[in-house]
């Protein structure tokens, strides 16, 4: 599976540290010359520390990428079996590892590890096995390296922080009393606040440095997002998350030649109706509810509630934080909390009733084994069939390779998501414009202030001006940072006074675009952060309300006005879709049979929905050719033919 897709942008991200030190957050001075220290603001660089011999001595590959975090994975379950070991017994740790080894969210998020989370996982891990021998054996070693561990964590990624809080209060209800005795013995408290110090040194020298900006730039209060990560939590626990995001849904051309184990992984797959989620979703759950339960009478009772505190503590911070827990790789990171729960439940049901209950409740963990390597398989068959999504694309090592054949040129991104590829393919030779790839540029600074000054002296008929396309997309630099689009807005509008401005151009994104009922909270949080730091006034904004149009509904075109709260609304980006992927279903073709019928279904919809609010004053309707890209197909004519949504459109225009 590791051959199919390309690097992913962040995924190469740390290799920043290495060829473009001057690019990343904080390069700490030293005697002996700069000391790369946080990548951003709450990522450091310690994987790139770790990645830096893999790479001078194989250079940059996929391998070379992503062999290393698999290993860290792999570690990673081996030090689950062996805490767990410790905890129950063989026959339970076996199993939950098994189940942990082949659960497809954790595998793929480790071996293409764009979170970064593989770090993350054996970390954790190796904290816990630490932690365990110092309390089973009370040798002061073992505790200074589980806080070591602790502190490697959180200057790896400074969203560690959930745990490290959660089990902290969960620590002080469930062991008040050696917790104070530890805190009691001066000579454990300096051993584990060494290790911790030792550990998080970077990251705790940068924050006094430059006044605690990991936690003053991420530390946001985000209440009216948690539906939608309680769904992004659903789907890690059940296997089907990365679908559409890692792999397409349908074929993007005709799939190559396969050889024969491709043909039997996809026969397989589609044998078995392609399985989208594993049964180890329920099983998981259960384990939460269960644990404290079965294990009240027993030794496992303490730990049990350990674990279960501490998870719903640091699951409540998540689900609490702006730009948190909407995604996969943060989800992920309280793995493997669900199985430990469930070894501890599994112990202590096997020592209450051994036997022959005891072999079906093992047998159903290992039926929950075979589901989750289906869910695996589902995976591999849509790498093989469909290949990897957008982000994902491999057409960036062929790039590299014509772009070394160009020596002396420097590159420039028209979007985000290629740039870091480029300098991990090109191993830091081939030059690039760093103010490209997407990045929200800096206006303020002189150089990009006066390329867009000739820019307007050069077309000096362009008075209409969006500064952004989509800002809350994914995609874009500024959906990440609002602030930086209101920078932006208003250095054009500085800029260029006389000419109109669209103050905002914003995706009807919901929070779960399929479900019955969808909601707005994360966008609508987001528009309302990008108004406090706007200063141009909300005479006009765009809106792009694909998801709108061609759902027959007018939700998030409402909640997007009604965030917004400006005077006009145009239309920026809109129109009836004849094909993406496999959006038209019996789900959604409501009234429609065909792609062209249900096209025209929705443009007839969307001149209903401009009509009916008479602050929309215009359309622009995406897009004039179809049938050119075998994905998406907006296209009002194609093969040099009207669709019948053409008509439409031409009736009227009048």
């Amino acid at each position: 599976m590791i051959q199919y897709p390309g690097a992913q942008y962040d995924e190469v991200l740390f290799v920043s540290s290495l060829h473009a030190p001057a690019e990343i957050e904080y390069v700490a001075q030293t005697p002996f010359g700069g000391v790369p220290v946080m990548l951003m603001t709450y990522i450091g660089t310690f994987k790139a520390a770790l990645y830096a011999p893999f790479l001078w001595l194989a250079g940059s590959g996929h391998l070379t990428l992503r062999l290393p975090v698999l290993a860290f994975g792999t570690v990673s379950i081996a030090l689950l079996f062996l805490a767990l070991r410790r905890l129950t017994d063989t026959r339970v740790a076996i199993l939950v590892s098994l189940l942990l080894a082949t659960d497809s969210i954790y595998l793929l998020t480790c071996v293409f590890d764009w979170g970064p989370v593989a770090l993350q996982h054996l970390l954790v891990t190796a904290l816990l096995y630490t932690s365990v021998r110092f309390v089973q054996e009370q040798k002061s070693r073992w505790l200074f390296a589980a806080a070591l561990c602790a502190g490697l964590a959180l200057w790896d990624k400074a969203l560690f922080i959930w745990l490290l809080a959660g089990f902290s209060a969960a620590a002080a209800i469930v062991y008040p009393r050696e917790l104070w005795g530890l805190i009691r013995k001066p000579r454990l408290a300096a051993v584990c606040a060494v290790g911790f110090a030792f550990g998080s040194g970077p990251l705790l020298f940068y924050n006094v440095t430059h006044h605690w900006r990991t936690f003053a730039a991420n530390a946001q209060a985000e209440p009216n997002a948690i539906d939608g990560k309680l769904r992004m939590l659903r789907r890690t626990f059940d296997g089907s998350g990365l679908m559409g995001y890692l792999v397409l849904e349908d074929p993007a051309g005709p799939p190559p030649a396969l050889k024969v184990w491709e043909k039997g992984s996809v026969a397989l797959n589609d044998g078995l109706g392609d399985p989208r989620w594993s049964l180890q979703y329920y099983v998981l759950l259960g384990a939460l509810v269960l644990a404290p339960v079965l294990c009240w009478r027993g030794s496992g009772r303490r730990i049990s509630l350990l674990l279960l505190l501490g998870g719903v503590f640091a699951t409540a911070v998540m689900l609490s934080t702006a730009g948190t827990g909407g995604s996969i790789h943060h989800t992920v990171l309280l793995w493997p909390l669900p199985q430990l729960l469930l070894g501890l439940a599994l112990f202590a049901f096997f020592s209450r009733w051994p036997g022959g209950t005891s072999k079906a409740a093992a047998a159903v963990v290992l039926l929950c084994v075979v589901s989750n390597l289906l869910v695996v398989n589902m995976y591999l068959a849509h790498f093989i069939q469909n290949g990897p999504a957008l982000l994902w694309t491999d057409a960036v090592r062929g790039l590299v390779q014509d772009l070394g054949r160009r020596p002396g040129r420097v590159v420039f991104a028209a979007d985000w998501g290629m740039l870091q590829q480029v300098e991990y393919y090109g191993e830091g030779r081939i030059g690039y414009h760093s103010g490209s790839d997407g990045i929200v540029p800096g206006l303020r600074e002189p150089g990009n202030a006066v390329q867009m000054k000739r820019f307007l002296a050069a077309f000096p008929t362009v008075r209409t001006i969006s500064p952004w396309n989509e800002i809350n997309h994914f995609s874009q630099g500024t959906s990440r940072d609002p602030r930086a689009a209101a920078r932006f807005t208003d250095k054009v509008r500085q800029l260029c006074p006389g000419c109109t401005i669209v103050a905002a151009d914003v995706l009807d994104q919901a929070d779960d675009p399929s479900a019955a009922h969808p909601t707005f909270r994360q966008t609508s949080s987001y528009i309302k952060r990008f108004r406090h730091f706007l200063k141009t006034p909300r005479t006009i904004c765009g809106i792009h309300n694909y998801s709108d149009v061609n759902r027959f509904r007018s939700t998030g075109t409402k909640a997007v006005m009604k965030a917004l709260g400006c005077k006009q609304y145009w239309f920026t980006e809109t129109g009836g879709l004849y094909r993406f992927g496999s959006f038209w279903s019996k789900k959604t073709k409501k009234g429609c049979s065909t792609n062209a019928s249900c096209q025209l279904k929705a443009t007839k919809y969307m001149f209903s929905l401009a009509n009916a609010n008479r602050k929309v004053t215009r359309l622009y309707i995406y897009t004039w050719f179809g049938g050119i890209t075998p994905r998406f197909d907006a296209g009002l004519v194609a093969a040099g033919k009207p669709r019948p949504a053409y008509r439409e459109v031409e009736k009227r225009l009048g």
